[in-house]
């Protein structure tokens, strides 16, 4: 698989391409482009092929952007989420680092993003660290339980 870039209304889409045996064909989900190109075509159809999949997919996502667009969450300072019945509030905070990280004191959720990221990046960082969170107490809490549990067979 390769994969490449096009960009259009100013969104960029991944391109993955795939060589394979069957005929040329095209989709368009909402996380990428798809292309499939047979091997037993030549170099020159190959490219052909591809140029006339990519205007296609172009023509496609200028005439109607909603269809391939992803409902991203947005996440702000102050959001209130609700997991398992329990209800935490975020507090966001934008450093100049590399990374982005967080942690749970009380009911409140402290995630440090970094600041260069693009919005959409930034979304897609606090919902990962987000999860790891929720995964490392969801894990502690099993763990205590299993101790407690032990404890009383004993």
């Amino acid at each position: 698989m390769k994969t490449e870039t096009l960009e259009v209304n100013g969104k960029t889409y991944s391109i993955h391409i795939y060589h394979e045996k069957n005929s040329t064909r095209v989709s368009l989900t909402k996380n990428a482009i798809n292309i499939r190109i047979p091997l037993s075509l030549s170099r020159e159809e190959q490219l052909n092929e591809l140029l006339q999949m990519k205007a296609w997919a172009r023509k496609k996502l200028e005439e109607h952007p909603e269809k391939f667009q992803q409902n991203m969450k947005t996440y702000q300072d102050g959001d209130i989420l609700t997991i398992d019945n329990a209800t935490y509030s975020l507090k966001i905070d934008m450093k100049e680092k590399q990374s982005s990280s967080a942690h749970i004191k009380g009911t409140t959720v402290y995630f440090t993003i970094a600041a260069h990221l693009s919005q959409e990046r930034k979304n897609k960082h606090i919902l990962y660290v987000w999860l790891q969170v929720m995964c490392a107490a969801l894990l502690l809490k099993m763990l205590r339980f299993q101790v407690l549990r032990t404890k009383k067979c004993v």
